[in-house]
């Protein structure tokens, strides 16, 4: 009977097993981050349509950047246009959207647009929040959505994410922070 030979593997074999190993987590990691950060992963929260009026923003949680920390209420701010930006300090996609969300505001507030921040209820840490609004020179008003519940109102899955509601209070547009969102913000400032 013949005992069974060691395994010897040759420095190419280690180097090509490690490549591959390497493009596994490489692609896996891509993956994640074209998907969002968030539990499902999916880029687009699926119960906000264009057309429809959005939900309340949750009243209960903590505010930032509102006087004397009280929350906003979406149908006081009918004959605006509003863009609601769910994001988290945490989340890299958030980070890199961040200036454009403040372009957004620094822009058009004159025009009649209000930010609105909602932050993820998910490693909720107020400091890490205005640490992360004062570092972006964010001075819109931030809801932390401690609960959850404005998320799940909003069928909010992944972030960063944004929502534009219009001068009539209906959803103008609904998707991730780009040169779209840019669009339907003028688009729906250039509505009377």
């Amino acid at each position: 009977m013949s005992q069974p030979q060691p395994e010897f593997h040759t420095p190419r074999a280690l180097l090509m097993s490690a490549a591959r190993f390497l493009l596994v987590i490489a692609a896996a990691v891509g993956i994640a981050l074209a998907m969002g950060c968030g539990p499902s992963g999916a880029g687009q929260p699926q119960g906000i349509t264009v057309g429809q009026t959005p939900p309340t923003l949750g009243a209960g949680d903590e505010w930032l950047n509102t006087p004397e920390g009280r929350p906003l209420v979406l149908s006081e701010l009918h004959g605006q246009v509003v863009l609601v930006e769910f994001f988290a300090e945490w989340c890299p996609h958030c980070q890199a959207a961040e200036p454009r969300i403040v372009a957004a505001h620094e822009n058009h507030a004159v025009e009649g647009l209000t930010v609105i921040g909602v932050h993820a209820p998910r490693d909720l840490d107020p400091e890490a929040v205005r640490s992360f609004l004062a570092e972006h020179g964010a001075t819109y008003p931030v809801m932390l959505d401690a609960d959850g519940s404005t998320y799940d109102a909003w069928g909010v899955t992944a972030v960063p994410h944004v929502v534009v509601v219009g001068r009539d209070g209906k959803v103008r547009w609904v998707g991730y922070p780009s040169d779209a969102m840019d669009a339907a913000v003028a688009d729906a400032l250039a509505d009377e």
